[in-house]
């Protein structure tokens, strides 16, 4: 694995999509991704999602209309 996950900005950048689609991906399922903390902050604070860039490339090649994609870090 990389050294550190991504945002959901930084992988909407990475799949060239906006980060609500990736957000909507997680939230669906489609993508794997983990929430930051455990959520007992104030209202207006909220869980932050985290992306492995080897779970986006996974999803990527599972997509049918997007290209495989190979990880650079192996």
């Amino acid at each position: 694995m990389t050294d550190k996950p991504m945002t959901v900005n930084e992988a909407a950048d990475f799949l060239g999509v906006s980060s609500y689609t990736v957000a909507e991906y997680l939230r669906a399922g489609k993508l794997k991704g983990y929430k930051l903390g455990n959520g007992t902050g104030n209202k207006d604070s909220r869980r932050q999602w985290r992306i492995w860039k080897e779970d986006l490339i996974e999803f990527v090649n599972r997509s049918s209309n997007i290209k495989e994609v190979e990880n650079d870090n192996d």
